[in-house]
């Protein structure tokens, strides 16, 4: 492996497990409003009839009646269920991703170079970068689909019935079989264009305000750094569009992995339906997700494919502006100490002679 693959690889493992798990409260919060479709039908309650999340209350699903309701049930135990599972997922899906996506990024340079391609100069750059990073996010989704459902489940399971991560993976196969660990691949599938676009326009934009930095500065040889300010704005900015463009596709992968629990939204109509017909895998999935999305446009209206829109673009803009910042220190650090040169410098610091006394 090359230092430059370890060094991004182990800077985007780093950074995402930070990220994700301060900001693992909103992501609760949020997967129980996205799924709260789901909850009401299985608890037999329409749009008016209370939060179907067991706030308690009367009115529409917010973050606010979700975050008070688990706060009154659980405490603030409630908001870290399932943070095992979720350090986990991150550990795999940043691991796939990033390794992936350094791999293929240095084929298509060395591809560019061979072409007599001027790296980063045409709008070829951008589309090679999506196309790079929506293929190492279908290793990633491939690789995470298992411990993704488990995830799901825990965070929107009554207390209840809540289990361990091993526990409840082994719960979703007894209830849909193997399969279940990979429902909502479909829409995961579809998915890899959210950080296809984050990562294609992060990676675009910072190489444009290097290479104004570099025009405008007296650096002579020395290359510029983005700054963490810098890495935070443009990870903000680009992660809010991708979110923007995908999120009815997040909130139908996150119904079609809670649907099947428990029976719930019809489940004689939508998950029982599959099994009956013996339509199982992928094919089930595309066609639960199908007959979600059209109730959802019927029950809800468009605006349903956009509850928990707020908390998403919340959670994933702070995301984003911990991982950039984060990754871009990383990254260096990781860098200097695989560089040959400081790995030189450093053995001759520690085998010299000491001075001789005079």
């Amino acid at each position: 492996m090359s230092s430059r693959i370890a060094a991004e690889t182990l800077g985007g493992v780093g950074a995402g497990l930070a990220s994700k798990t301060l900001l693992y409260p909103i992501d609760v919060v949020g997967t129980r409003v996205q799924a709260a479709h789901v909850a009401r039908r299985a608890e037999g309650k329409g749009e008016g009839e209370g939060e179907g999340e067991g706030e308690g209350g009367t009115g529409r699903v917010t973050a606010w009646t979700v975050a008070s309701g688990l706060w009154r049930e659980q405490g603030p135990r409630g908001f870290y269920h399932g943070l095992g599972a979720k350090v986990l997922e991150a550990l795999v899906e940043d691991s796939a991703f990033f390794f992936t996506s350094s791999l293929l990024h240095g084929v298509a340079e060395r591809a560019s170079r061979a072409r007599g391609a001027r790296p980063g100069k045409s709008r070829a750059s951008l589309r090679t970068g999506m196309a790079v990073n929506a293929a190492a996010g279908l290793v990633c989704q491939a690789c995470c689909s298992p411990l993704t459902v488990t995830l799901t489940r825990m965070q929107t399971s009554a207390p209840a019935d809540r289990l361990g991560v091993l526990e409840t993976l082994l719960a979703v196969v007894r209830q849909d079989g193997v399969a279940g660990l990979f429902a909502g691949i479909a829409p995961s599938a579809l998915l890899v264009v959210n950080p296809a676009i984050n990562y294609a326009l992060f990676d675009n934009a910072k190489a444009r305000v290097l290479a104004i930095m570099a025009r405008a500065s007296a650096l002579g040889g020395k290359r510029p750094a983005l700054s963490p300010l810098g890495a935070l704005l443009l990870g903000v900015l680009s992660k809010s569009i991708a979110t923007l463009v995908t999120f009815p596709l997040i909130r139908l992968k996150v119904l079609v992995q809670t649907s099947s629990h428990g029976g719930a939204d019809d489940a004689g109509d939508d998950v029982g339906g599959d099994r009956a017909s013996g339509r199982g895998g992928l094919g089930g999935d595309v066609s639960r997700a199908r007959r979600l999305f059209f109730r959802l446009i019927a029950e809800e209206g468009l605006g349903g494919m956009y509850r928990g829109l707020f908390l998403q673009l919340a959670k994933s803009a702070l995301g984003a502006a911990l991982l950039f910042a984060t990754r871009e220190r990383i990254v260096a650090a990781v860098s200097k100490l695989l560089s040959p040169r400081w790995r030189a410098a450093q053995a001759g610091r520690v085998l010299a002679p000491p001075p001789a006394r005079h």
